[in-house]
């Protein structure tokens, strides 16, 4: 199953064959076979909607999802989607960005629904680590359009600190031995590192926990280097 660009919407999937159609719409289509004047009074679609919420008032349709506990569909449903997830836009009027979902047809199993693509769980979590480095790299351009030199990670040790601690969480930084041929990267924290943070306190720490990682990667890159040019 593939999901299909909606300008901004839900995407539905594309699954290769044609769904059941609902019960309000097979409902509405039988009255209107048997009266076909009411056609001259109302829609199609609105009979459907008024059969189905009849159906669910009336216990015939269980409005829940039976078969998925994340399924947000009401009704006789045949696809099935999780609440979706999506990045606003900068000014918040564009479409939304990087959509994901889960989502699955009652014939073949859940997927995640992202990048214009569906995937496992370890699949997902793939490309969640390729957006972070390439989220790395957009940032080294922040950093060096403001004149923030880049790390050196052969020269620097990393420390991330919580709002009123008195010793580091954690340090990391390059080590090197005569008593082995590679470099690794060497993470110990300190005494005294423990804190009562607020939520300014708490926002602070996870923007320096997130820079430390950034940083972190960026010392696992060296020494991924130095094992590849041996």
């Amino acid at each position: 199953m593939t999901t299909v660009p909606t300008g901004g919407h839900r995407a539905q999937p594309q699954t290769g064959h044609t769904a059941a159609a609902p019960f309000g719409a097979r409902v509405a289509a039988d009255i209107l076979a048997q009266m076909p004047h009411l056609a001259e009074r109302v829609t199609t679609d609105t009979l459907a909607a008024i059969c189905t919420r009849a159906a669910l008032q009336t216990g015939i349709l269980t409005a829940r999802c039976t078969m998925h506990d994340w399924c947000t569909e009401t009704g006789e449903h045949r696809d099935h989607y999780s609440t979706y997830v999506e990045a606003p836009t900068p000014d918040g009027l564009g479409d939304p960005v990087l959509m994901a979902a889960i989502m699955s047809s009652d014939d073949k199993p859940p997927t995640i629904g992202f990048l214009d693509d569906n995937f496992t769980p370890d699949q997902t979590r793939e490309r969640i680590a390729e957006l972070r480095a390439h989220l790395d790299q957009v940032e080294a351009l922040a950093d060096q359009l403001a004149g923030v030199a880049p790390p050196e990670p052969a020269a620097e040790t990393y420390s991330v600190h919580a709002r009123g601690a008195r010793g580091a969480l954690a340090n990391a930084e390059i080590f090197t031995s005569d008593a082995r041929p590679l470099p690794w990267v060497a993470v110990w924290g300190e005494p005294m590192a423990e804190a009562d943070l607020d939520v300014a306190g708490t926002d602070e720490l996870i923007r320096d926990l997130e820079q430390f990682v950034t940083r972190l990667r960026a010392l696992r890159n060296y020494i991924a280097a130095a094992e590849a040019n041996r």
